[in-house]
Formats: C-alpha cells, sequence, structure tokens
C-alpha cells in the first residue's frame, strides 16, 4: 500500500500552501495537519527539526521533508512511486502554459 504523505504545517505559511498546491496539482493524496491546532503535532515538528516549528515540515514514510523545495517534493514522490515522471512533466507543461516559473519561489 502507497504511502500518503502527511503535511504539518500553517493554513497561514506561504511555503505551507505551496506544498500543498503541489501535492493537489500532481494528483498526490496527502493529509493536512495545521500544527496551531494540534500542540502535540506541533511537538512532533519541533522535535525533528531542532526546536524549530518549521513549516511545512512533510512525512513521507520513514523520511521527513522540512520546506521541502519542489524538486525535493518531487524527487520524494517519485522515489516512493507516488508520482510518475510523465505526471511531473505535464505539471510542468501545464506551468508554463499558464506562463509561470517551473518552481514555485519560496
Amino acid at each position: 500500500m502507497p504511502i500518503k504523505p502527511t503535511v504539518y504545517g500553517a493554513d497561514w505559511c506561504h511555503d505551507t500552501q505551496l506544498t500543498l498546491r503541489r501535492l493537489e496539482a500532481l494528483a498526490v493524496p496527502h493529509t493536512y495537519i495545521n500544527i496551531e491546532d494540534h500542540p502535540k503535532a506541533e511537538e512532533w515538528v519541533k522535535a525533528q527539526n531542532d526546536g524549530k516549528a518549521r513549516k511545512p515540515t512533510v512525512k513521507l514514510g520513514r523520511q521527513i521533508l522540512a520546506v521541502p523545495s519542489d524538486p525535493e517534493l518531487d524527487a520524494a514522490l517519485l522515489q516512493r512511486r507516488l508520482v510518475s515522471k510523465t505526471k511531473l512533466a505535464a505539471a510542468a507543461a501545464e506551468r508554463a502554459d499558464k506562463g509561470l516559473p517551473l518552481v514555485a519561489a519560496r
């Protein structure tokens, strides 16, 4: 059974929103936890990030990504076969068609 990514972040956080949009654009099922509403989740995020509540922190199985760039997230998703190279290419083409940069600025 495939691993479902869990995104720990905050609704107001720009980087969290970029990560969520990336997962949605790639049609990757995921779970989102707003750490401001879940103190235990915030404690877990801080434990993963040397005491800092870095947002977003993405859990993919045993791998933890803190504030991942699109290429870092894409590589982790590819490694776990949660997305294909074809899907990534299609997402890049869609961004290009809209005149957007291939990688979202962080």
